[in-house]
């Protein structure tokens, strides 16, 4: 027997097959003869039963909810607090339950199957599974609006006030160079459960390596810091040229060595002293930097006008960090490949450190890198707003702030949107498995540790009402339930078994106020199962002491 072959109609010749048979102008067998259009096909779309073009089983989820989800999945991202595949199926079961929807997750587990998973990944392309760079609490908080606006106003003076070019703006900073290198990504066999690759040791001797380059795409030849306290001649071998070299006992850099590096600055970019500006250095907050009276003098006397970046915000600021890092590391760690292979039995030693850059640094110093760094922190051409509402969401969530932490939905249209009346002869739903009672109207949960989603629950991981305050990941309220009530003095309180027996089961309501198509309520619900979680007033004590943006030539020293 032939196989079928569905979908063999286009949607433009049914629209017109249907328009011109309700005209009257052809009838059911012609319209089916000429559009090869299958009659029952036909039928069924003249009596408007065809309610979805797709083909096999229907979705679990309506499609507002699935869109609602992975917007959602995108603010949590956007948050720092990323979902686990694990997180997102969990998420879904929860869901499909909480509207009670007829689906076939796995009641036992309380999670979605693999496959509904990766038709959801199919059918939403924004979202991709990605591996986390891991960014600081302090980095997370630091990198704020309110920051970034007042660094780019003295930035953007300092540039229309002394009519700086492109070549005469740089950036400086270091980074470290390990003897035990990471290697690349290499071909093996598929399945394969584990793949090595050779490296020197365990843990590697580090050296530091000061990098600059300007916005043009100009660079100064890097200098090397060794963890030592006497140089060698045969440390500088195959460096590369007009490379600086300097000792320190850590392997850091020092106020002494950045006074050497920036007098190596000054003769590599030819200044003069003079009483005008004539270079613009941007750098971190580092203590060697801006706690360097040495290094303030000499940059007066030749001109340069040095700016500091706010405290915790060269991930998102720094260019070199943005551009020429990544791929001066890359370059470095092949070099450091190529070497292991070359040198079988041998391992990299504080010696080949020069080499191996001489080789790596070459390939780096492209001024398309150069450039593409300044353009992606908005500092060449000048401009604040590369920085969207997106990029600041963490800081605004976790953040501290004058009016305390933010929450992602107003819990007013929450409570009017989601919310049942709270009536003692309202039909409650059940609460789900690992779900906690909510607050009263107007209250939200306080912060606290939960329970994993679905999870048992302990007394330490109990909620307490608290105005202002949304609840942390993992908090699972159960939507239209009644508030909170203390319980009289002596009441005992009911085993598990007792709960089992008196809990009602659900009745139908005509009122029902869960709609699987509206939005706001769908987001509403996201937000209260899988809340962004938000720290409270109490945190606003790490905002002081962080150093802001700095015109180090212009203090007081």
């Amino acid at each position: 027997m032939a196989k079928k072959i569905y979908n063999s109609w286009k949607q433009d010749d049914m629209d017109e097959a249907l328009q011109k048979h309700r005209d009257g102008k052809i009838g059911f067998n012609e319209a089916c003869r000429l559009y090869s259009i299958p009659k029952p096909t036909f039928r069924r779309h003249l009596r408007g039963l065809n309610k979805t073009n797709k083909f096999g089983r229907p979705n679990d989820m309506t499609r507002e909810m699935e869109n609602e989800l992975a917007q959602h999945i995108l603010n949590m991202e956007s948050a720092f607090f990323g979902l686990t595949v694990t997180n997102v199926r969990k998420l879904a079961y929860q869901f499909a339950e909480k509207y009670q929807l007829p689906h076939r997750f796995n009641k036992e587990k309380e999670i979605a199957g693999k496959k509904w998973f990766a038709r959801f990944m199919k059918e939403h392309p924004i979202l991709s599974l990605r591996v986390p760079e891991p960014t600081s609490m302090a980095r997370s908080k630091g990198f704020n609006k309110e920051r970034v606006n007042e660094f780019f106003d003295k930035y953007e003076g300092i540039l229309e006030q002394h009519k700086f070019t492109a070549d005469k703006v740089y950036n400086v900073d270091e980074t470290a160079l390990s003897t035990v290198h990471k290697p690349s990504k290499v071909i093996a066999q598929k399945g394969k459960h584990q793949v090595g690759a050779l490296t020197s040791g365990e843990r590697g001797l580090t050296t530091t390596c000061v990098c600059a380059m300007n916005a043009a795409g100009e660079y100064i030849p890097p200098m090397l810091i060794y963890k030592r306290v006497r140089m060698l001649e045969t440390l500088k071998r195959g460096a590369p040229p007009n490379t600086l070299f300097g000792c320190s006992k850590n392997g850091l850099i020092t106020s002494e060595l950045f006074v050497q590096w920036l007098q190596h600055c000054i003769k590599c970019t030819k200044l003069e002293k003079s009483d005008q500006k004539q270079m613009l250095l941007m750098l971190d907050g580092h203590s060697t930097h801006t706690k360097n009276l040495e290094a303030i003098e000499l940059a007066r006397e030749y001109g340069i006008v040095m700016l500091s970046f706010p405290a915790h915000t060269t991930h998102r600021l720094q260019p070199l960090d943005r551009s020429f890092f990544k791929s001066l590391k890359s370059n470095y760690n092949q070099a450091a490949s190529s070497w292991l292979r070359s040198n079988p039995g041998a391992v990299i030693k504080q010696g080949n450190v020069a080499e191996l850059l001489g080789k790596a640094y070459p390939r780096s110093v492209r001024m398309d890198i150069a450039q593409n760094g300044f353009r992606a922190t908005g500092l060449w051409p000048s401009d604040r707003n590369i920085f969207t509402e997106e990029d600041f969401v963490s800081s605004m969530q976790i953040g501290p702030s004058d009016q305390g932490s933010t929450a992602v939905t107003d819990p007013e249209p929450l409570a009017k949107s989601v919310a049942a009346p709270a009536t003692p002869n309202a039909s409650a739903s059940p609460p789900m498995s690992g779900m906690s009672t909510p607050p009263a109207t107007g209250t939200r949960p306080e912060i606290g540790i939960s329970p994993p989603i679905g999870g048992p629950t302990s007394p330490a991981s109990e909620m307490t009402p608290r105005t202002g305050t949304p609840p942390t990941m993992g908090m699972t309220p159960t939507i239209g339930t009644p508030p909170m009530t203390r319980k009289p003095p002596g009441a005992r309180t009911p085993t598990t078994a007792a709960k089992l027996h008196t809990t009602e089961s659900p009745q139908p309501s005509s009122s029902r106020v869960d709609d699987p198509t509206n939005k706001k309520q769908i987001m509403a619900c996201l937000n209260i199962i899988s809340p962004i979680p938000s720290l409270t007033k109490v945190d606003q004590k790490m905002r002081k002491g962080t150093s802001k943006t700095t015109e180090l030539t212009s203090s007081p020293y």
